[in-house]
């Protein structure tokens, strides 16, 4: 259960830093700095739950995660919405835009 999760959003992580690369230097602190948290969140919350005692650990970890993967999802669509995420990109990250 845990290893898809985690294997999906860790793969999502580095597209997402690369992505974020090229945004305005306005934005290092802002949304940049908020997408990237929110993406690196994911993956670290999965595996801290993993790590811990017990289903109702490991449950608390992956809400937290999936928290963490809507928040991404909104910071993507508003970057795509300014102009910041590069429309190309979209594809890579299917399951996080919405619709």
């Amino acid at each position: 259960m845990i290893a898809p999760a985690l294997s999906g959003s860790d793969a999502r992580t580095p597209a997402i830093y690369s992505s974020t690369e090229g945004w305005p230097k306005r934005e290092l602190y802002g949304l940049t700095a908020q997408t990237r948290r929110a993406a690196l969140s994911v993956p670290t919350n999965i595996a801290e739950g993993a790590a811990k005692r017990g289903p109702r650990e490991l449950r608390r970890y992956l809400d937290i995660a999936l928290g963490s993967l809507s928040e991404l999802s909104y910071l993507l669509f508003f970057s795509k919405e300014r102009g910041l995420l590069d429309p190309s990109l979209l594809p890579s990250f299917p399951s996080l835009i919405p619709l």
